[in-house]
């Protein structure tokens, strides 16, 4: 979906797709999304998707920053959230559900200690930066 086009004078909130095409007719979809997830992958292959999913968070970042710039609004920025959260749907398949989720819950205790840093909380830890970025061997939420 090309969406660099400029928008002028527009409020980028309010732009929304001419395209028909940008869209898939969600109600003609049979399959339920996990089932979908598991053809895409046997069709593929893992590593097809695995490069996919790098595809797709590169546009997401890409998105992110048109909207910044006004150029794109909230449609074509939900558009690429989808994209990347149907193949992080599909990378989760692969990896297993038990690391994400472990992973993820320490990202979410490292994000609330940083939090908590920001506020000036005494019970923060040492070891979280106080300029809100990562800490040693961490990466920012």
């Amino acid at each position: 979906m090309d969406t660099s086009e400029t928008i002028g004078d527009q409020d980028p909130d309010t732009i929304e797709s001419t395209d028909p095409t940008d869209t898939p007719d969600a109600e003609n979809v049979t399959d339920a999304p996990e089932q979908l997830y598991e053809r895409a992958i046997g069709e593929w292959g893992p590593a097809a998707q695995v490069d996919k999913a790098t595809e797709e968070a590169a546009e997401l970042a890409a998105a992110c920053a048109r909207r910044q710039n006004g150029l794109i609004g909230n449609e074509a920025l939900a558009a690429e959230i989808a994209d990347v959260e149907i193949m992080l749907e599909q990378l989760r398949l692969l990896v297993g559900d038990d690391p994400v989720d472990a992973a993820r819950a320490d990202a979410l205790a490292e994000l609330e200690q940083r939090l908590d840093a920001a506020a000036g909380d005494d019970t923060a830890t040492d070891d979280v930066a106080t300029d809100g970025g990562p800490t040693q061997g961490g990466d920012a939420a």
